[in-house]
């Protein structure tokens, strides 16, 4: 099982924090929640805001910035002691402003708030290909995770989003219950090296995120205390997750379209050994679909056997020059994530997956390559709604 934080692992999204926290804390209208609003902001301010980002482990700890001659703050002890030295009063007050800010700007200025999230493809890539066995712990908010990663294209389910959290330690000891219980390793990526020695210490595999927000002592640190330390080149393997978009894909058939059902059969099951595991008779495409499994997958067909599918089109055509061969077939857990990543490769999208469902694309040799979601059709999303085909596929 792999968990990760959000901030600065999966997304940076300092400046958006850097913002709300101001408006919170001067009470300050949302339209102030603009490029012209992040530029008013000083740069001085910005910049000790960004240095002490580090150390934030909730969103109430980025009333640490405002409280002034912060520049002795170089550890997590001194953050921790300075943010305590602040009235409980004043720092609840300022938890609840901060979230009341984030929310109402998300909702009036949603795509700009959007654009201050600067997503990781690399992680993004292993979040949409995980087929579900990951877990987002943070201590931003579960609804804006969420809708960024909606943005990116891929889509987490509630329950595995743990938001807005004090402190991780009671969600990872659940989850490293959890994850024992089914016999798993619990992985836990954080770029706070404070949240990863507390994993280590709890029995998960912590790994620092070095791409985050750090000092160089915390490189020494980690060094030093033996940490696993990530790079974005090294995560896929540090985790054991393939690259973007990969991740679980899932052979379904190989479709070769027939002249004459009799005859097929008596080569592919008589000859050859398939077995027919099922049929359809479509009446109005005025076709029929006959799959076959090696006699070693027969019992496995309906789960995860690669078949292959005889395709007869009723109209009794004759068929020459490879048109008998039909396409290749892959199950994938996110086709938006596996088509981006396609298109990022320079590859043509034939038929775009509108219907969040199955898209087409062809190989450098005309190969037909057919995408099919796995489990029910995500909801339409852009740019894949509106695209048309393009060719044939």
């Amino acid at each position: 099982m792999l968990a990760f934080d959000f901030d600065g692992v999966i997304a940076d999204g300092v400046d958006e924090c850097l913002l709300v926290s101001w408006i919170a804390h001067h009470g300050l209208g949302i339209d102030t929640f603009s490029p012209m609003g992040l530029d008013s902001v000083p740069t001085p301010f910005r910049e000790e805001f960004s240095r002490l980002r580090r150390f934030v482990r909730h969103d109430g700890h980025f009333l640490v910035a405002f409280a002034g001659n912060t520049q002795i703050i170089d550890d997590p002890s001194a953050f921790e002691e300075r943010y305590a030295s602040i009235s409980e009063e004043e720092r609840e007050e300022f938890r609840t402003q901060f979230v009341a800010t984030r929310t109402a700007v998300r909702d009036a200025h949603e795509s700009y708030w959007l654009s201050l999230h600067r997503t990781f493809p690399q992680v993004v890539g292993i979040v949409a290909s995980s087929g579900g066995n990951i877990k987002i712990v943070s201590g931003k908010d579960a609804r804006s995770i969420i809708d960024i990663l909606r943005n990116q294209g891929v889509h987490m389910a509630e329950t595995d989003v743990f938001g807005r959290l004090t402190s991780k330690r009671e969600v990872l000891t659940e989850l490293l219950s959890e994850a024992r219980e089914r016999s798993e390793e619990l992985v836990f990526i954080d770029d706070n090296l404070a949240n990863v020695c507390e994993a280590i210490e709890l029995g998960a595999r912590g790994i620092w995120a070095s791409w985050g927000h750090h000092s160089e002592d915390d490189v020494v640190r980690a060094k030093r205390e033996s940490v696993p330390i990530a790079t974005l080149e090294s995560l896929i393997s540090l985790t054991n997750q393939p690259a973007q978009g990969v991740c679980e894909m899932r052979f379904l058939h190989t479709m070769v379209r027939v002249s004459d059902i009799d005859d097929s059969l008596a080569f592919y099951c008589g000859a050859l050994g398939l077995k027919e595991v099922r049929r359809n008779e479509n009446a109005t495409g005025k076709f029929t679909l006959i799959f076959l499994a090696a006699p070693g997958d027969a019992e496995a067909a309906d789960k995860h056997a690669p078949l292959v599918e005889l395709t007869h089109n009723w109209n009794q055509e004759i068929y020459t020059g490879g048109r008998n061969f039909g396409h290749i077939a892959l199950e994938v857990p996110d086709i938006y994530a596996q088509c981006q990543r396609l298109v990022d490769h320079d590859v043509e999208i034939r038929r775009p997956p509108r219907d969040g469902k199955m898209a087409f694309v062809r190989s450098p040799d005309g190969i037909s390559i057919e995408l099919l979601q796995a489990g029910a059709p995500l909801p339409p999303a852009e740019p894949w709604q509106s695209m048309p085909n393009s060719g044939t596929w």
